[in-house]
């Protein structure tokens, strides 16, 4: 029967009153879950903020699961169209609790070649709620489903924990996902508190060729501030991935050490190292004695069951500094993933540099970039690679009208077999977003 994940239910029992900064409640880069950054812009917390507009594109970057008569990939090029747009971002404060809430939709028009037009969504919602003195709750739903890895509506490596980060997903197809978290903060005292908690999810790619995943992850972890400005602590993870229709899953068992320290009131880091233990089912091809390759006609290959287990480290540090209009981050890990479809269970290592600034009247910047590799850790242990730059303007022409240009850069490998792949997507358009301050997308 097919597995379905409950999306948790927000429940809110707040009064207005003074606001409690519970994004720092418990020390620097501790509490990461609920509404984390989800709904602000450039470091800082905003209300709530609509937006729908339309851009004109240019893409030479699409890569369809289709080949050719000769059984070569199809790679489209010189692809324009229209990009229609919405969303809405934005966070609620009460005396005791947070709501964060960030949705990006598009339409995406292709004047050139009407079937590659699809529909992209993603959205992401956080709530973090101090019950008592002693008991934080934090709650975080992300959904979406999404088409084109840059210039559109696909989820960004930004997002906190994300499970399919579009860095990863080679080819351009229908991708579809839900993850629901859950956590609980108990507070022993000033300076020492658990965390417990999980979370489950789900993928679907459209493709039959590409697999899905059904998946959850248990945590638990123990802090304790060494003074106001440090935290260390200890993490255990349990995760378990299956793939439907597919013949393989995966237990992995993560321990790790954290530390964290705020320099000064603006800059914080953030590191956690230690070790992931993965028990991994799975079928490989291996080679035929000669002999026996004979028999068979002189086939050469056949394919097995395996059972694995292996030791990785594992990992990740990131740096953030908050102006007052401004925010800078660079983020690097290694963990493990559940692959992109094509490599199941797998090593992922990624780095990420983003930049928002809307220190100019009526500006808004954004530019970000990184590197995202991905080896599986079976036997057929292909390596794929992504790297991605990009930028991205909005310009308050009157008080509800913003110009907005983006231009998106991907670079591709598949080391095992040679491929590279070069694509951008370029865009320029027309917002409308009633505020009296410049919009700000990135």
């Amino acid at each position: 029967m097919k597995y379905k994940i409950i999306s948790l239910t927000f429940v809110f029992a707040c009064s207005a009153a003074a606001q409690v900064d519970l994004g720092t409640y418990l020390g620097p880069g501790v509490l990461t879950n609920g509404i984390s950054n989800t709904g602000s812009r450039s470091g800082e917390q905003v209300d709530l903020r609509f937006f729908a507009g339309v851009s004109g594109f240019y893409d030479n970057n699409l890569q369809p699961l289709s080949v050719n008569s000769n059984g070569q990939l199809v790679t489209q090029t010189g692809l324009y169209g229209e990009i229609f747009n919405l969303g809405a971002y934005g966070v609620h404060n009460w005396k005791t609790a947070q709501l964060g809430l960030d949705y990006v939709g598009d339409f995406t028009h292709f004047e050139n070649d009407g079937r590659y037009d699809a529909s992209n969504h993603r959205l992401q919602l956080g709530y973090t709620w101090e019950a008592s003195k002693r008991v934080i709750i934090s709650l975080k739903e992300t959904a979406g489903t999404y088409v084109y890895a840059i210039g559109g509506a696909a989820p960004t490596t930004a997002e906190s924990g994300i499970i399919v980060g579009p860095s990863s997903q080679f080819f351009d197809n229908r991708t579809s996902y839900v993850q629901s978290q859950a956590y609980v903060t108990l507070v022993q005292s000033a300076r020492t508190f658990y965390t417990f908690g999980g979370e489950g999810y789900e993928i679907w790619r459209q493709a039959g060729g590409l697999a899905g995943v059904i998946g959850y992850t248990a945590t638990g972890n123990a802090m304790h501030r060494l003074s106001r400005g440090t935290t260390v602590g200890l993490v255990y993870d349990f995760t378990h991935y299956n793939f439907p229709h597919f013949f393989g899953q995966s237990d992995i068992h993560t321990g790790e050490v954290m530390f964290a320290h705020q320099f000064g009131r603006r800059w914080d880091l953030t590191a956690r190292v230690g070790v992931f233990y993965a028990q991994t089912k799975g079928l490989e091809s291996v080679a035929l004695d000669p002999a026996v390759a004979a028999l068979f006609g002189g086939q050469t290959n056949t394919t097995q069951a395996f059972y694995r287990t292996n030791v990785f480290p594992s990992g990740r540090i990131g740096l953030t500094r908050s102006f007052s209009h401004a925010s800078i981050s660079a983020y690097y890990a290694r963990t493990v993933t559940p692959g992109n479809g094509i490599t199941l269970t797998a090593r992922g290592s990624n780095a990420d540099v983003a930049l928002s600034y809307t220190g100019i009247r009526k500006w808004n910047f954004g530019l970000n970039g990184g590197y995202y590799a991905l080896t599986g850790i079976d036997a057929n242990s292909e390596r794929f690679g992504s790297a991605t730059a990009g930028g991205g303007v909005t310009y308050q022409i009157f008080r509800s009208l913003h110009l907005v240009s983006r231009y998106d850069y991907r670079h591709q490998t598949v080391d095992l077999y040679g491929y590279r792949r070069n694509g951008y997507r370029a865009s320029l358009g027309l917002t409308f977003s009633p505020g009296s301050v410049p919009l700000s997308l990135w």
